[in-house]
């Protein structure tokens, strides 16, 4: 963990800049991580062993998911490797502590 002005963060191994400078890479090459969480988080959540997790889809395997669901995803229904939900997903305690921000496995 990363301690910042009393904001902890951890994500593989260090980078410089930490995750901004890190999403900043990500930009560079056409990814979009904050604009993905900003969609994300305007998606239904699920509530996965008492945290929070956006998008629902999140532990939901792709045979199981509806049309409508689908609809919802739209690009992110991509985010699947096989049956499972790989892609960015935001996780929040029931108090409000962010836990995670994350992409793959």
């Amino acid at each position: 963990m990363i301690p910042t002005s009393g904001f902890a963060y951890s994500f593989g191994s260090a980078v410089e800049g930490g995750a901004v400078a890190h999403w900043r890479d990500l930009e560079s090459k056409g990814e979009r991580p904050l604009e993905t969480l900003a969609r994300i988080l305007e998606l239904p959540y699920s509530l996965r062993q008492g945290l929070y997790v956006w998008p629902f889809a999140y532990g939901l395997p792709r045979g199981e998911l509806t049309s409508y669901e689908r609809n919802l995803l739209g690009p992110l229904v991509q985010s699947y490797a096989g049956d499972d939900y790989y892609g960015w997903r935001a996780g929040i305690r029931p108090d409000g502590m962010w836990q995670s921000f994350v992409a793959g496995d």
